[in-house]
């Protein structure tokens, strides 16, 4: 009796694993199957560390905007100092008489408006005028360039030292040709220095516009643009 019930215990062990073991392989398949859900999972995380590398890319370049605005505005200033205003069309007269450049002198852009920094010697390169990060080992050409390739900031012309310190002389992201900001650079940010050589940031609204004090940034009532229209070189990205 016991051998009989030993053998159907073995008999039955041997049944059990040969159905389990065909469920296993069977079941292996839909395993590493991806399903929609393991889809929309990765979907989702690749979305959030897209977000998160454009927040750190735009906070990155916000970063060199403040950085470069600051060396633009005592770029600017020496050169009121040896000029008596800001780069403008007299200006440039007196910068090419001065160095005897045959480069040819516009006002059209900001590009060409600052451009008479460089080739008054003030500004040794173009770089703070744009907002590309050079890469790793990079050196500044030493040959003087004869213009500004690119440029990230509209000029505000037409002013000097005097006057009211909050007046903007340069801005940034204005969209080419309005007087609208984009909203995308600086992710939802302005970035503009003012007369006093303070760079300041404010938030861009919906419609584009940057509101100080309630009132457009360049709305002639502001009191720093004393009833008139500001002069807004855009700049030649």
């Amino acid at each position: 009796m016991r051998r009989s019930s030993k053998a159907f215990c073995w008999v039955f062990a041997v049944a059990v694993a040969s159905m389990a073991v065909p469920r296993a392989v069977a079941q292996k398949p839909d395993a590493d199957r991806i399903t929609e859900e393991d889809k929309k999972v990765f979907k989702d995380f690749v979305g959030a560390a897209g977000k998160l590398l454009d927040v750190r890319n735009q906070k990155s370049r916000q970063l060199l905007a403040v950085n470069n605005l600051r060396q633009i505005g005592l770029a600017l200033f020496e050169f009121e100092t040896e000029y008596g205003s800001f780069p403008n069309a007299e200006t440039a007269v007196a910068v090419k008489e001065a160095t005897e450049t045959k480069a040819n002198f516009k006002e059209d852009t900001a590009n060409d408006c600052f451009y008479q920094l460089i080739a008054s010697g003030i500004a040794q390169s173009d770089r703070i005028f744009s907002l590309e990060i050079p890469a790793p080992g990079a050196h500044p050409d030493p040959k003087q360039p004869d213009h500004i390739e690119k440029c990230a900031f509209a000029y505000l012309s037409g002013m000097t030292a005097a006057g009211n310190p909050q007046r903007p002389l340069a801005v940034a992201p204005l969209l080419d040709g309005k007087w609208t900001f984009d909203p995308a650079v600086f992710g939802g940010r302005a970035v503009v220095l003012c007369v006093d050589n303070s760079v300041r940031s404010f938030p861009i609204e919906k419609d584009g516009r940057v509101l100080i004090n309630g009132l457009d940034i360049f709305d002639p009532d502001q009191p720093f643009w004393a009833g008139k229209e500001p002069q807004v070189k855009w700049p030649v990205p």
